[in-house]
């Protein structure tokens, strides 16, 4: 999908198996996406999106700290769907002030607690229907 500006998004799923993907890997997959968008659409800056309402706050900090060293394109912004269990909320929003300079990210990281919330950066249009979007979307 493409924020307000025309931005091009690029979503993580919920996936437990996250820090378990190789770094090449990673990096392969990244480089890819980040490749697709026209050179004007991707010099607006990527938006992030981070699905991480079932998981743990050092799945959020795993993440965090996995994009920002190796992201290859411009960050605009990063949208992280925090964990929704209490406790680990709570863990999320003491771990992402002590941290925030941890992740060597220049662009703002936005903590969200709902999909309303992320609807308020993101149209529904442009988010899949995991993410209480209507964009259709199948990379099989």
């Amino acid at each position: 999908g493409r924020g307000k500006d025309g931005a091009p998004i690029i979503t993580f799923p919920e996936c437990s198996g996250f820090s378990e993907v190789p770094e090449d890997d990673f990096l392969n997959v990244i480089t890819y996406l980040t490749s697709i968008p026209s050179l004007d659409a991707a010099s607006i800056g990527f938006i992030i999106v981070i699905d991480r309402r079932k998981d743990k706050w050092s799945s959020v900090k795993a993440s965090l700290s996995r994009i920002a060293g190796t992201f290859p394109g411009n960050l605009q912004l990063v949208l992280v769907l925090r964990p929704s269990r209490f406790f680990q909320k709570a863990i999320a929003d003491i771990g992402i002030k002590l941290h925030k300079d941890d992740f060597k990210m220049k662009v703002p990281i936005v903590m969200l607690n709902s999909l309303s919330d992320l609807h308020g950066y993101v149209d529904k249009g442009q988010l899949t229907g995991e993410l209480g979007g209507s964009l259709e979307y199948c990379h099989s």
